[in-house]
């Protein structure tokens, strides 16, 4: 006859506690992960939003076409000019700055929140056909995940250069 040495079969007082002591020691893992996951999906929406609203602002740049064109973009604070907007961009959806970069920034933002989104343009003061304008639109992203490790906000921004026609 076979003895079996050294294997104790545990009583069930043993294994009581044992689940909960795993779950408590998975769940805050767990968790971390799917926060980060809607975090990930969450910035990468907003850097769609943002890139979508600089190709829209460069895009209406090159093909603005007015009366003062050469001197549009000179006059200081009119939504066309070289410069920093923002982070409140809200007052280029009023009347009379639909013709503009920022304007068109605002107007087709999507899910961008416009009271913290920036716009900077980059041109010339004395502006031709062949030059470069840059349009740089960013917004600060506040992630779930980061709250619990002390990070804050981070800049999503992104930035698009065309031609002037």
């Amino acid at each position: 006859m076979l003895k079996r040495v050294g294997c104790r079969v545990r009583s069930k007082r043993w294994t009581r506690g044992a689940g909960v002591v795993e779950f408590a020691l998975v769940a805050p893992l767990f968790l971390f992960v799917v926060f980060g996951l809607v975090d990930l999906g969450r910035a990468t929406m907003l850097y769609n939003s943002v890139a979508s609203a600089a190709h829209e602002g460069a895009r209406f740049g090159m093909v603005l076409r007015d009366a003062s064109w050469g001197t549009n973009f000179a006059s200081a604070g009119n939504g066309n000019s070289a410069g920093t907007y923002g982070p409140n961009i809200t007052a280029y959806l009023a009347a009379g700055y639909e013709n503009t970069i920022v304007g068109q920034v605002a107007r087709r933002a999507g899910a961008l929140d416009l009271t913290r989104t920036s716009v900077t343009i980059a041109v010339s003061t004395k502006p031709d056909r062949g030059d470069e304008l840059t349009v740089t639109v960013g917004q600060a992203f506040s992630p779930i995940a980061g709250s619990f490790l002390g990070i804050g906000p981070i800049t999503v921004s992104a930035s698009s250069t065309v031609l002037l026609e």
